[in-house]
């Protein structure tokens, strides 16, 4: 239950005055359209916003931060964004549990690789100096 509270902190901040945690997400392969897996390693920064417990920013390291919404069910927390309209409307969607197994799943409809997903873990991030 602790890992839980932790990792649903993280995601979404607190309501006290500290400043909202960030998990660092790592990704080891990838999966294009169901086809087999390959080796493609990738990192996503989730940083919660101050003020706001159902958004967190997602930073894919490659110059793109997304606002995501966070939604609770079960034992998962989803992050997911809204259709991007400028990169034929793509979503992306990230879950994770609370022993920080992951899941990030691209939906691109209409591209040449229409979902993308690939599996890893979720911790913790290093703090980082200010």
């Amino acid at each position: 239950m602790l890992a839980l509270t932790l990792i649903a902190a993280a995601a979404a901040g607190t309501a006290a005055q500290e400043p909202p945690l960030r998990l660092l997400c790592r990704f080891e392969s990838a999966c294009i359209d169901r086809r087999p897996c390959f080796d493609s390693s990738a990192e996503v920064v989730i940083r919660g916003i101050d003020g706001a417990a159902d958004l967190a920013q997602l930073d894919f390291g490659d110059g793109r931060v997304r606002t995501a919404r966070i939604r609770r069910e079960g034992v998962w927390t989803s992050l997911v964004t809204e259709p991007d309209i400028d990169h034929g409307n793509r979503v992306e969607v990230l879950d994770f549990d609370a022993a920080g197994r992951a899941t990030l799943v691209v939906n691109a409809p209409g591209t040449a690789v229409e979902v993308l997903s690939r599996t890893g873990t979720c911790a913790p991030a290093p703090e980082v100096d200010r």
